[in-house]
C-alpha cells in the first residue's frame, strides 16, 4: 500500500508525503472522530491505525485479522467489515467475533448509533440492530440490468438520511432515503460509476473510477465541482474528519490520499 498525503490547492493536488505499508489494495477507511485516528482496512488481512493530528500521518498499530477486510467500520468497542464470502464480520478489539447476515453477500456498510446498514450484491439495503439482531429491509433486491445484478456499492447515513450508490442506468447513481420510514426522498443524477461517498454538513463527495471526485451540494442536489485526485486508479473508500477539513481517499492501487479540503476554495452554491 502506498500512503500519500496531499495538500489541496485547486483541482490537481500536489503530493507532499509517500510511504508504503499495506501489501495489497486499501479497501476501506474509517476515522474515529474522538481520537484523531484513521483506520485502514486491506486485502492483506490487516487493519492499520494511523495518527492524523498533523499534516504527516504515521502508522501506530497493526491488527491482523483472519479475513480480507472490505468496508471497515470502527467504534470504541468493535470493528465491522465484509469478509471474502457471505455475511458481515463483527469483531471486538479484544478478539471475539461473530458473523451477521450469513445469507447475504454484502458490498458496503454504514454504522450509526448501534444500527448497521448493509448494501448487498443483489441491490438489497437492510438495517440490522447490533444489540437486538432485528433485521429490516429498506430496499428489496434482485433488480437486474442487462441480465446483471446492480449492487449497492456505497452507503452513508447523515442527519437522518441514508445515501446509497448503485448503477446509474435507471437515471440516478445516488438515491436518498428517510432513515425513519425508509421512503425515498431524493436522488443525485451522477452518470459516473460511484464507489465511495463522504458527506459533510454542506457537501456530498462521490469517489469514482479514474481517480475522479465529484462534489455536490447536499441541500440543492446540484453538482459543484469535479476534482482529479492525480491518480487514474478507482476510488474505493472515503472519509471526513469531525471538522470537515480533511478528506481521506483510498484507491484501488493501494494509495491513501489526504486532502485538506479547506484549501480547495469551492463555492458552496
Amino acid at each position: 500500500m502506498v500512503s500519500m498525503v496531499w495538500t489541496g490547492r485547486g483541482c490537481i493536488i500536489p503530493l507532499i508525503q509517500e510511504t508504503q505499508l499495506h501489501t495489497k489494495a486499501v479497501t476501506s477507511l474509517a476515522i474515529l472522530q474522538t481520537q484523531d485516528k484513521l483506520y485502514s482496512g486491506s486485502l492483506d488481512r490487516t487493519v492499520r491505525v494511523w495518527s492524523i493530528n498533523s499534516e504527516v500521518i504515521h502508522c501506530t498499530q497493526v491488527h491482523e485479522v483472519k479475513d480480507q477486510v472490505n468496508n471497515l467500520l470502527v467504534d470504541k468497542s468493535i470493528l465491522c467489515f465484509i469478509p471474502q464470502g457471505a455475511g458481515i464480520k463483527v469483531q471486538s478489539w479484544s478478539g471475539g467475533s461473530k458473523l451477521l447476515n450469513p445469507n447475504k453477500y454484502a458490498k458496503c456498510l454504514a454504522l450509526v448509533q448501534g444500527k448497521l446498514y448493509c448494501g448487498c450484491q443483489d441491490n438489497t439495503i437492510q438495517e440490522i440492530g447490533l444489540d437486538t439482531g432485528t433485521l429490516s429491509t429498506i430496499q428489496t433486491g434482485s433488480r437486474k440490468y442487462l441480465a446483471k445484478a446492480s449492487p449497492i456499492y456505497a452507503l452513508h447515513v447523515h442527519d437522518g438520511l441514508i445515501y446509497s450508490a448503485s448503477s446509474s442506468l435507471d437515471g440516478a447513481a445516488i438515491k436518498i432515503w428517510n432513515a425513519s420510514n425508509y421512503s425515498m426522498v431524493g436522488s443525485l443524477p451522477s452518470t459516473l460509476e460511484v464507489r465511495a461517498m463522504a458527506i459533510s454538513s454542506e457537501l456530498i463527495y462521490l469517489g469514482c473510477k479514474g481517480g475522479i471526485v465529484e462534489i455536490w451540494c447536499r441541500k440543492k442536489h446540484s453538482k459543484i465541482e469535479t476534482l482529479q485526485s492525480g491518480t487514474t486508479a478507482k476510488i474505493l473508500c472515503m472519509s471526513l474528519d469531525a471538522d470537515e477539513e480533511v478528506l481521506v481517499v483510498g484507491t484501488s492501487d493501494g494509495g491513501i490520499q489526504v486532502h485538506f479540503s479547506f484549501h480547495l476554495n469551492i463555492h458552496r452554491a
